[in-house]
C-alpha cells in the first residue's frame, strides 16, 4: 500500500490556522473586512460572538471585544485558496495603520506568525515589499471568497477546522 504526498489539496477548514512557533504564513487579504463583538467564557473556554440586543452574555455582565474577518488567500501546492483570517481589535487597527500608510494589502504578501500561548501569545505582521507578477496577481484576484458573516455563511461552527479555543489571537 502507498499513499501519495497531498500537495493540491487544502486542509479543510475555512479559517486561517497559524500555530505557534512556525514558519510565517504568507498572505494577501482580499475584500472587506467584517467586524463583530465576541465574549468568551471562562467555563466553557469558548468564544461566541454577541448577539446584541438581548445578548445573555452581555445581560450577564460579560463584557464583549472587538474582533473582525477577513479573507486571506494562501498558497497551497500549486492553488490559491481564500481562509478566513480572523483577529482583534488590536490587529485590526495595525492593518489600518498599514492601509493609512499606503500598502494595498490586496496586493501586499504579509508575513504572519505566532509566539507563546494562550493569552500571552502575540501574532506578528510584516508586510514585505516584494512585488508579485501581475499573472499572480490576476490568479489571486479569481479566488472565490468566503462569506465572513453569519448572515452569508450558515455556521462557522458546523467547520471541521473551527477551534474557538484556538483562533489565531
Amino acid at each position: 500500500m502507498q499513499f501519495q504526498k497531498r500537495e493540491n489539496r487544502s486542509s479543510g477548514s475555512k479559517f486561517l490556522k497559524i500555530e505557534t512557533d512556525k514558519p510565517a504564513i504568507p498572505v494577501i487579504l482580499r475584500g472587506e473586512p467584517s467586524l463583530f463583538q465576541s465574549h468568551f467564557d471562562n467555563a466553557t473556554k469558548r468564544s461566541a460572538e454577541c448577539t446584541g440586543d438581548g445578548c445573555s452574555s452581555c445581560k450577564g455582565g460579560s463584557p464583549s471585544k472587538d474582533r473582525f474577518r477577513i479573507n486571506a488567500i494562501v498558497r497551497e501546492g500549486e492553488a490559491y485558496l481564500a481562509k478566513i483570517f480572523e483577529g482583534n481589535g488590536f490587529t485590526y487597527d495595525y492593518l489600518a495603520s498599514l492601509v493609512n500608510d499606503g500598502w494595498d494589502l490586496e496586493k501586499t504578501v504579509l508575513n504572519i506568525s505566532k509566539t507563546g500561548q494562550g493569552t500571552q501569545s502575540k501574532v506578528m505582521i510584516t508586510p514585505t515589499p516584494k512585488v508579485l507578477p501581475p499573472e499572480t496577481l490576476n490568479l489571486i484576484s479569481k479566488v472565490p471568497l468566503i462569506p465572513l458573516t453569519k448572515d452569508e455563511h450558515k455556521s462557522y461552527e458546523s467547520d471541521p477546522g473551527f477551534d474557538p479555543d484556538n483562533i489565531p489571537f
